[in-house]
């Protein structure tokens, strides 16, 4: 189970994450459609061998997919329960210049279950994180469905360049 997630930060306006409500294994496979923050029993969680510890990055998606895998859908409380700093000062591994390594490990270790689009997705997602996420990878790899909010992404990244 998850929620949404309210982001907040000094340099922009707050804004919330509202998730589907259900959250499929396929879903996930594109991309982490849940976050980082949930509720399971704890059973489930020892199941699937809890945390993989040898990820560097993309935990939180990893255990979402093994879980969505061995247990079901993921479920969404239709409300904010999660709080979110998205200061981009603060160090995480959403942040580091390394977190493509995890992602690359993450896309490793699942890429045998996804299909052909999930596996662009991920790609993608990796080039992304790498600071490769020009249009022509976006339209090379990214599956159509997340063209909309990746080409505003990178529009807004183009004529609001963050300063030097």
């Amino acid at each position: 189970m998850t929620s949404y997630d309210l982001f907040f930060s000094n340099h922009g306006p707050n804004r919330v994450w509202k998730k589907k409500r259900t959250i499929t294994f396929d879903d996930l496979l594109f991309r982490n459609r849940a976050g980082n923050a949930f509720l399971t029993k704890k059973n489930f969680l020892l199941a699937i061998g809890g945390f993989d510890a040898s990820l560097r990055a993309a935990q939180d998606h990893d255990i979402f997919v093994r879980l969505a895998q061995y247990h079901g859908m993921v479920r969404t409380v239709p409300e904010v329960l999660h709080n979110i700093d998205d200061e981009e000062s603060n160090a995480r591994i959403t942040t580091s210049f390394t977190k493509w390594i995890g992602y690359y490990d993450f896309y490793c270790k699942h890429k045998i279950q996804m299909n052909a689009n999930q596996r662009g997705s991920n790609i993608y997602i990796i080039l992304k994180a790498r600071g490769k996420g020009s249009l022509k990878n976006l339209l090379r790899y990214a599956p159509i469905q997340f063209w909309p909010a990746e080409l505003l992404g990178w529009f807004q990244r183009f004529l609001n360049p963050p300063a030097a």
